[in-house]
């Protein structure tokens, strides 16, 4: 369960220093150990086995050794059982610093050329891994500090081994990078990419159920063959399991992998919006079967998800699917028609609000009102319609004229019936 803590910047770069050094030092100080010991021992390399491990403690003389010593022996058993296991994996910093400064088998190498900057850098590691352990009194690190040490530890790094080292390149990339990525930010945005991918084909589905309602529409079903409406419910069957697939992949990526406060503001949506449109996308196929019922409660669903945030142009969506449900409905109750215009209302409200542009929506929900006005709906033609809702309808179609200049090909299509059907209202003026 989240705690709801939010790191600081401070915090993230005493994460990174002591990434820095448990990581990426202990690295190179295991990688000169290795040199230096296969240098002195060519007849017997190091393995990483217990046996090479043996070999190397084997060669401290107890009598002086810190190993054995009454006055360090406790400290360092944990270093001695390390150290014989031979896996160097295991060793942390302070392991590597005795083994590089104070053990029998490397003694040798004291005396070499290279030991100056060995030593050196072994000295400003482990002042870097004090400064950061011992004497910070929290776990937090200003960036000026940060990268001053993450600088020492990359010198001492390209001294210990070179400035070509995979190593120095790792150090200088967590030194500059601003970013904390976790394995849950990076599932977040493959989880994102997918939704993205699974969005366009659902709205390519889309745009083929709409021409499939069409062509219903357009047809006689009698005329149909068994072959067309086989292949239209084939479809339609598909398009539902696809999102359906969806529906579950979202529901159950719902887990909270981040504090909510710390969580981007795309991250905090981004499922509820997702969610949203594969329900409004699910509404308009129940609508194309006919489970008007089953519609409605799937666009009900996707308004409260919509008004957790400002998605506009999936709430004019949302809102523009509604009128269409309610509006083919085989009845036309004055109660519907009223529901219809508010939907309308808000499908154009919200295209105004949003950052795309949707102005040939907004078209056709202006004439799609008009036609409400005028009496229109998906069955048939109200005889009795109020000389007021005509005038309303006539002020619509001429507003969309002079506002709108060449329209859509459907747009031509709903504006030249309004027209239509307006000269043969009773009482209109020709």
């Amino acid at each position: 369960m989240s705690t709801g803590k939010v790191y600081t910047d401070k915090e993230l770069c005493f994460f990174r220093l002591a990434k820095c050094v448990v990581d990426y030092s202990s690295a190179a100080l295991r990688k000169v150990f290795k040199r230096e010991w296969n240098k002195l021992y060519p007849n017997s390399r190091w393995r990483g086995n217990r046996r090479s491990g043996l070999q190397l403690v084997g060669k401290e003389i107890k009598s002086s050794s810190r190993l054995y010593l009454p006055s360090y022996s406790a400290d360092y058993k944990r270093i001695k059982d390390n150290l014989e296991g031979g896996n160097t994996d295991d060793w942390d910093v302070t392991a590597l610093f005795f083994v590089l400064k104070f053990s029998q088998a490397l003694k040798p190498i004291r005396y070499g050329f290279r030991w100056k900057k060995i030593n050196t850098a072994i000295y400003q590691i482990k002042e870097v891994k004090n400064a950061l352990l011992s004497h910070l009194p929290k776990a937090s690190l200003s960036r000026h500090k940060f990268e001053r040490n993450v600088d020492i530890l990359i010198q001492a790094v390209e001294d210990l081994l070179s400035r070509l080292d995979p190593l120095v390149e790792k150090l200088q990339t967590l030194r500059n990078e601003n970013d904390f990525t976790t394995d849950g930010l990076l599932r977040y945005k493959q989880m994102l990419e997918d939704d993205y991918y699974n969005l366009i084909l659902l709205d390519e589905d889309l745009k083929k159920l709409e021409n499939i309602i069409q062509l219903q529409s357009s047809v006689r079903a009698g005329t149909r063959s068994i072959e067309t409406c086989r292949d239209n419910r084939s479809r339609i069957s598909r398009m539902r399991h696809r999102m359906s697939k969806l529906k579950r992949e979202v529901e159950s990526r719902s887990v909270d992998l981040f504090p909510s406060r710390s969580k981007p503001a795309i991250f905090r949506s981004v499922s509820v919006v997702l969610l949203a449109r594969i329900k409004i996308r699910k509404a308009y196929i129940l609508h194309a079967l006919g489970q008007d019922i089953e519609a409605k409660r799937e666009a009900a669903e996707a308004e409260i998800l919509l008004s957790l945030s400002e998605c506009y142009e999936d709430r004019a969506e949302l809102h523009n699917a509604m009128a269409n449900i309610i509006l083919s409905g085989s009845k036309n109750a004055e109660a519907d028609r009223k529901s219809v215009l508010l939907h309308l209302v808000k499908c154009i409200h919200y295209c105004g609000k949003g950052t795309v542009d949707k102005r040939v929506t907004i078209v056709q929900a202006r004439l799609r009102m008009a036609l409400v006005y005028l009496g229109y709906y998906h069955h048939g033609i109200l005889e009795d319609v109020p000389s007021e809702d005509v005038r309303t309808a006539e002020i619509i179609l001429e507003d969309v004229f002079e506002q709108s200049g060449r329209l859509s090909e459907r747009s031509e299509v709903y504006c030249t019936y309004g027209q239509s059907h307006r000269q043969l209202e009773p009482g209109h003026q020709t």
